[in-house]
């Protein structure tokens, strides 16, 4: 039997009222840090991104702000598919996206590291450009 292959991703997160982490856009599936989570049954591949630079570059040019932004570093397994698609419960209505952001990656598998508000990371890596020169 063929293993899978590991690679390393970064994802974008929001956190709940009580802790929770979640898929930063629709909110749907949970992520518990150290634990490999799949995608919810009759829905397609999770989505991360292969750098920590693209992943913020969604943020910035994409998505409404970072206040309630977590990122993570993350491991995942490859999917097979090439495009994302969610079923809702009432199985009726069903949504496909074929066009990306660039950078993204499709995984059949995620696990998350430690995440880290995305404001406080962001204000990090400018202080350490800031001091480099």
């Amino acid at each position: 039997m063929k293993t899978a292959k590991i690679k390393t991703g970064w994802k974008i997160l929001l956190k709940g009222s009580d802790g929770t982490m979640y898929s930063a856009l629709k909110g749907s599936v949970v992520y518990e840090q150290g634990e490999f989570i799949r995608p919810h049954k009759h829905c397609g591949p999770l989505a991360v991104f292969c750098s920590r630079r693209k992943a913020l570059d969604f943020m910035h040019y994409q998505c409404c702000g970072v206040d309630d932004r977590y990122i993570a570093r993350c491991q995942y397994v490859p999917s097979r598919y090439k495009f994302l698609w969610l079923s809702y419960t009432s199985g009726l209505r069903h949504e496909v996206r074929r066009t990306l952001p660039a950078g993204t990656r499709l995984a059949r598998l995620v696990k998350i590291s430690k995440p880290v508000k995305l404001r406080e990371y962001m204000l990090t890596l400018t202080y350490r450009r800031h001091c480099r020169g």
